[in-house]
């Protein structure tokens, strides 16, 4: 379903099995629980302030587990993973992003997901194959992935050694703008690294990308873009998983 884009959800999908999918809008969701952002999107949610988890984003490639609220600062990460087995209680992690790709994969039925930061480094570094690997290991099978708003590969000018050391990690990533300048199509790069099989330890289905909600955020100037505004606001994509 969608909500309307007044409030601090977005886009939401109707509950499937023991997980949701969020994208926010432009909502200030900070580092702690005390914001108004983050108290609008969480009671939106049904969660409790200190459940939503949001790392400390680097443009790598780790990925963590988490179960309970941090401990202490949010971990360097870009990649969160929440198993429902391990949880006592309902719990959000997230991405933010402004241009680059805020993923969601999750199996449903296996209460099992990952929200991922994937931006040029990250789709470079294979972050999203990480975190299939990640949840694969984690018990889940049948995934689906979805994009969130992200930068599309028409709009995203890079000079044309980037895209070429982008392209030397993942090919389908080389794109070129409508004006035929060197491009780094994210969304192409992504769907062909989760497409691809990983090992035959944590090999499963093929993990199709669904693109409904990756609307080119230097087109929609509802949305938030540092490429366009060279702006600090973000939105963000959540995962809700409850426990078993």
């Amino acid at each position: 379903m969608t909500v309307p884009s007044a409030g601090p959800v977005l886009r939401e999908d109707a509950r499937a099995g023991r997980v949701r999918l969020v994208v926010t809008g432009d909502v200030d969701l900070g580092s702690s629980d005390t914001g108004a952002g983050r108290a609008a999107v969480t009671d939106a949610l049904g969660v409790a302030p200190e459940r939503l988890l949001l790392p400390r984003q680097v443009h790598g490639d780790r990925v963590v587990r988490v179960r309970d609220p941090w401990p202490g600062p949010p971990p360097e990460a870009d990649g969160v993973l929440v198993v429902g087995d391990d949880l006592a209680a309902p719990l959000a992690v997230g991405v933010r992003a402004a241009d680059c790709m805020p993923l969601l994969l999750a199996d449903p039925g296996a209460g099992i997901a990952a929200a991922v930061h994937v931006g040029r480094e990250g789709l470079r570094l294979g972050v999203a194959r990480r975190a299939v690997r990640a949840l694969r290991a984690a018990g889940a099978r049948d995934l689906l992935a979805r994009a969130g708003p992200t930068v599309c590969g028409a709009c995203y000018e890079v000079p044309d050694a980037l895209r070429a050391q982008v392209a030397a990690a993942e090919p389908a990533a080389a794109g070129v703008t409508r004006a035929g300048t060197p491009a780094v199509d994210v969304v192409a790069g992504v769907r062909a690294q989760l497409a691809a099989p990983l090992d035959e330890t944590l090999d499963g289905p093929p993990v199709e990308l669904d693109t409904r909600w990756a609307v080119c955020t230097l087109e929609d100037t509802s949305l938030a873009s540092h490429r366009r505004d060279g702006t600090s606001r973000r939105h963000a994509a959540l995962v809700v998983v409850d426990p078993a």
